[in-house]
């Protein structure tokens, strides 16, 4: 009688650790799906935040291209049709990563901070060539 009643709390225990286990594996799984949610509004932010600043780089330049000569009026112009492309093309990606699930989104976000990248800088070169 003695191994079988060592044989029900062996089994017992096994049954009340697996429920830990699955109940800390759920909690760490919700755990990981708010701080990625988290970093996810961090980062959507922060671009709102940068765009702007590249908006106004933007429009900066568009005041200066009406009183320019017809050479420069016509090299700026095409400068910042090259930014108007790319800050669409970013918008794009941005509306886009804003309706994506959070997992999704995570994945996103290096391709669009590139990008935001190629766009800010692209916006400050032209700033610099056309003061």
């Amino acid at each position: 009688m003695k191994p079988s009643l060592t044989l029900l709390a062996t089994i017992a225990l096994l049954v009340a650790c697996s429920r830990e286990t699955r109940a800390s594996a759920s909690d760490a799984a919700q755990s990981a799906k708010t701080a990625m949610s988290s970093g996810v509004a961090d980062f959507k932010k922060w671009s709102s935040d940068a765009l702007a600043t590249i908006d106004q780089k933007i429009a900066e330049l568009k005041v200066k291209a009406g009183p320019a000569s017809e050479t420069a009026k016509a090299d700026l112009d095409k400068v910042l049709a090259d930014l108007d492309v790319q800050r669409k093309a970013l918008g794009e990606k941005l509306e886009e990563l804003k309706a994506a699930a959070p997992e999704k989104a995570q994945s996103m976000i290096e391709k669009v901070k590139a990008e935001m990248a190629t766009l800010k800088k692209s916006a400050e070169d032209a700033a610099a060539k056309f003061k």
